[in-house]
Order: structure tokens, then sequence, then C-alpha cells
């Protein structure tokens, strides 16, 4: 019973994550690449 609802828990969570979250992080990550990169410049200089 409890494995059931744990299932269609995920599978709820996976379908939204796909379509929201997915986009998300596609259109933050270069941002983060380049922060974490003008970051380490400053450090290193």
């Amino acid at each position: 019973m409890v494995l059931h609802w744990l299932i269609s828990q995920v599978d709820a969570m996976s379908q939204t994550w796909s379509y929201t979250d997915y986009h998300l992080v596609v259109d933050a990550c270069p941002r983060h690449v380049l922060h974490w990169l003008t970051f380490r410049g400053r450090c290193m200089s």
C-alpha cells in the first residue's frame, strides 16, 4: 500500500520535474558556470 503510494508520488514528481525543473536547470546552468569561472579567476589572480 505504501509502496504503491510512493511509486505514484515519484511518477507524478518526475512528470512535473521533467517539464519545469529541467528548463530551470538548463536556464541556470550557463549562468552558474559563468559565475563560478569569474569567481575562480578572481581568486587565482
